[in-house]
């Protein structure tokens, strides 16, 4: 499985330039801060999926929710879905 980190780098490099210019950066923030609720559920969805299947099982969640640097995403989530 790729790192948590390197999830969130792919997403936000949208040309898959290997770098993420500052346009690709403010994108992928708002999609995550401002975006639609559809939008922000797409964007951790993807995270969460972390072999593209397409589909979410146990151990993706176990891996990604089990990183101190995911506390914040799973704050979000939390905010995303007022639950």
């Amino acid at each position: 499985m790729m790192p948590v980190v390197n999830q969130v780098f792919s997403r936000f490099d949208a040309d898959d330039s290997g770098f993420i210019s500052l346009e690709e950066l403010f994108n992928g923030l708002a999609q995550v801060m401002d975006g639609s609720v559809d939008a922000k559920a797409e964007f951790y969805f993807d995270l969460y999926d972390m072999d593209g299947g397409g589909t979410i099982d146990a151990n993706e969640v176990r891996y990604v929710s089990g990183g101190t640097s995911c506390c914040v995403c799973n704050r979000s989530i939390i905010l995303v879905f007022r639950l």
